[in-house]
């Protein structure tokens, strides 16, 4: 999506989009050491023109608030009303962003519109900069230990690619 870019549905709803101009994966889901048990996909900002843009800029997907700040690197945000999803349904919708540098000064509480700059690419717990995100059906519920690795992995989460759309 681009910066203030909003999306509706018939129905009147908000549409999830993805929070990204560009769609540059790094380690997909249930992939490598880190990814092992998670839904999680890692995102980089990208150009055909200089390849890796450090601190690239994500959106709002949805109308959102942030309710939780985890292991001082995630930032989620849940949906302020039901929103439509890329598989047909629609509903409450939570999405956690990683490795954000701003994540010391997010604060709790904060609402974003659709479309309104929510983070960046960082580094804050990572070795590179990309962004680390989860998606999850209904209202943050915290995180869960994926036994197999010992990271963490936020409660509920669901394959991205089901939930968020292009437009």
């Amino acid at each position: 999506m681009l910066a203030g870019q909003k999306g509706y549905g018939l129905n009147g709803l908000q549409n999830a989009l993805f929070p990204f101009d560009e769609i540059y994966i790094t380690q997909g889901e249930n992939t490598g050491s880190s990814h092992v048990g998670m839904d999680a996909i890692d995102f980089v900002g990208w150009s055909n023109q200089t390849g890796q843009i450090n601190l690239y800029p994500y959106y709002a997907p949805f109308d959102c608030q942030l309710v939780a700040k985890a292991y001082g690197t995630m930032l989620c945000w849940q949906s302020l009303t039901n929103v439509n999803r890329i598989d047909g349904t629609n509903g409450i919708t939570t999405i956690g962003f990683g490795h954000d540098n701003g994540y010391s000064t997010a604060t709790v509480g904060t609402i974003k519109r659709q479309g309104d700059l929510i983070g960046h690419t960082g580094t804050n717990g990572a070795s590179g900069d990309h962004c680390h995100m989860e998606v999850v059906s209904g209202v943050y519920a915290g995180f869960e230990v994926v036994p197999s690795t010992g990271y963490y992995k936020m409660k509920n989460s669901v394959h991205i690619y089901n939930y968020l759309g292009v437009n």
